[in-house]
């Protein structure tokens, strides 16, 4: 979880690597508003290693990307059925998403999200496009630094990356609540 630094570092160290990667699943990135003060269109865990972002969404493996947009809204009812789950990890997902809250003010949970459609799929609406990452300008006011552009993958663009439309929140819940009460 966070920047990519070490995967970008390994591909830039090694590019056969990518050989053995068959697909990568990141949680990051923001089409449409992002999460940093010094640039409110960037994604925080993008715009930290831009540079390394812009390496690993050009390196040729399938990127499955799930923005900043994709999240699971955990309200008082959901809280209530982790309680009521009562596992190690049902309570340990309930403290973590509490402290979210308490930390940021929202019931926003997205790293779960990369875990459940790494087990299923069907959770997400995936879209090709054609990303590049703004790695000029930092610490430049008004700069867009960390900024990814989109394009949709028809015609002669070539698709880098699959980004995250829509998340099935029913099917979301139902998975994270069935493998919380398996574990």
């Amino acid at each position: 979880m966070g920047p990519i630094t070490n995967l970008g570092k390994l591909i830039q160290r090694d590019k056969s690597i990518i050989n053995n990667i068959n697909e990568i699943i990141i949680m990051g990135g923001a089409k449409d508003e992002g999460n940093v003060d010094e640039n409110p269109n960037a994604e925080w865990n993008i715009y930290n290693d831009a540079d390394v972002a812009s390496i690993v969404f050009n390196c040729g493996i399938q990127i499955q990307v799930i923005g900043q947009e994709t999240k699971m809204d955990f309200n008082d009812t959901y809280y209530q059925k982790l309680l009521d789950i009562n596992t190690k990890s049902s309570i340990f997902t309930y403290n973590a998403g509490k402290g979210s809250f308490q930390n940021w003010g929202n019931n926003w949970v997205y790293d779960p999200i990369v875990v459940l459609y790494h087990l299923n799929n069907k959770i997400l609406e995936m879209k090709d496009y054609h990303t590049e990452v703004n790695i000029t300008g930092y610490g430049t006011e008004g700069s867009d630094f960390g900024t990814m552009y989109f394009w949709p993958a028809e015609g002669n663009i070539k698709p880098n990356i699959k980004y995250s439309e829509k998340l099935n929140l029913d099917e979301c819940y139902k998975d994270l609540e069935y493998y919380l009460r398996k574990y």
